[in-house]
């Protein structure tokens, strides 16, 4: 009797184990929802990265475009160019 009361009490091995199971799970869920936040918030900022370095390569390209028309129409000044 004493072995089982031990065991299958209110604060026997049984019980303390499952306690001891249900805090694990609580800690892995908080550790889990912890995780999703710094996820969400690592891809919030990688998203606004991206979204500025998209602009500013448009921005690049616009002024790569616009140099190489100048170069161009510079090339067409020069003295002896036949691309007049």
């Amino acid at each position: 009797d004493s072995l089982l009361e031990g065991m299958l009490g209110d604060d026997g091995l049984i019980d303390a184990r499952e306690d001891g199971l249900n805090a694990s799970v609580d800690n892995n869920n908080d550790q889990m929802e912890a995780m999703q936040l710094r996820l969400g918030l690592v891809e919030a900022r990688y998203r606004s990265q991206f979204a500025a370095l998209d602009s500013l390569l448009g921005q690049l390209q616009a002024t790569s475009s616009y140099v190489t028309a100048q170069l161009s129409s510079l090339e067409n000044l020069l003295p002896g160019n036949s691309n007049k």
